[in-house]
């Protein structure tokens, strides 16, 4: 199993932060680089971060010996920055902030795999 994460956002921030990766969408004004020291600093409350941001949404990906084994995604429930996931027929997970990156890597008639994250 492979997992794929688009994120064609030119303003997300991925944030590496030991076992643990973060990518950001549509922090606006708010200031980039103090969410990129809190999070690298260990802090884990993804909520609470995510409360903070507003019209955001946020993929926190934990790794295992160089092999993602969690990927869990927020937004708000007003942001306009949706993250969409699916599961290819083999098993790969895809996990994108656009409908159609998804679309454009599935077998033609299995959009029905495609879901939305729910606030």
């Amino acid at each position: 199993m492979t997992l794929s994460i688009l994120i064609p956002n030119p303003d997300a921030h991925y944030v590496p932060a030991g076992r643990v990766v973060w990518l950001i969408s549509g922090l606006g004004s708010v200031d980039g680089s103090l969410l990129e020291r809190r999070l690298a600093a260990g802090d884990t409350v993804a909520e609470d971060i995510c409360r903070e941001l507003g019209d955001a949404s946020a993929v926190k990906i934990e790794y295992s010996e160089n092999r993602a084994v969690q990927v869990t995604a927020w937004r708000d429930i007003t942001s306009g920055f949706d993250v969409f996931y699916a599961v290819r027929p083999n098993g790969d997970v895809i996990v994108a902030d656009h409908f159609w990156n998804i679309v454009s890597r599935l077998p033609p008639g299995r959009t029905d795999s495609v879901r939305r994250e729910q606030s």
